[in-house]
């Protein structure tokens, strides 16, 4: 794997640590809003991140086969497969402003599952 190659990957990871740690922020911050207004503001926000999450798995995917393999054995691959994303982006469209629409989501993931730690 070239410096460059190994560079980019540890950018994506860094940006996926960050996305992650949005999420849960955005998370306890909607909990803790008391304005309907403010509330669906950062449930909008935590949609987005959480699609940007999914972006960088996919990425990291195609990148970084050892990832791909680890993806492959744990059967993520096979459950973001059989979701098309262009659903998820139409859905979010035509959307009720009162609702995320419902989608698989994964186990709550965190830097340490995405390492391989049991939580």
């Amino acid at each position: 794997m070239s410096t460059d190659h190994y560079a980019d990957l540890q950018i994506l990871r860094e940006v996926l640590t960050r996305e992650l740690a949005t999420v849960n922020q955005y998370e306890q911050l909607a909990a803790a809003a008391n304005s309907s207004a403010v509330k669906a503001l950062l449930e909008h926000l935590l949609y987005e991140e959480k699609e940007h999450i999914a972006e960088l798995f996919a990425l990291l995917e195609q990148l970084d086969r050892d990832q791909r393999a680890h993806f492959l054995l744990s059967g993520v691959t096979d459950k973001i497969a059989n979701h098309d994303m262009t659903v998820l982006k139409n859905s979010h469209a035509a959307k009720d402003s009162s609702t995320e629409p419902k989608v698989w989501q994964p186990a709550r993931l965190t830097v340490g599952s995405l390492l391989g730690q049991k939580q």
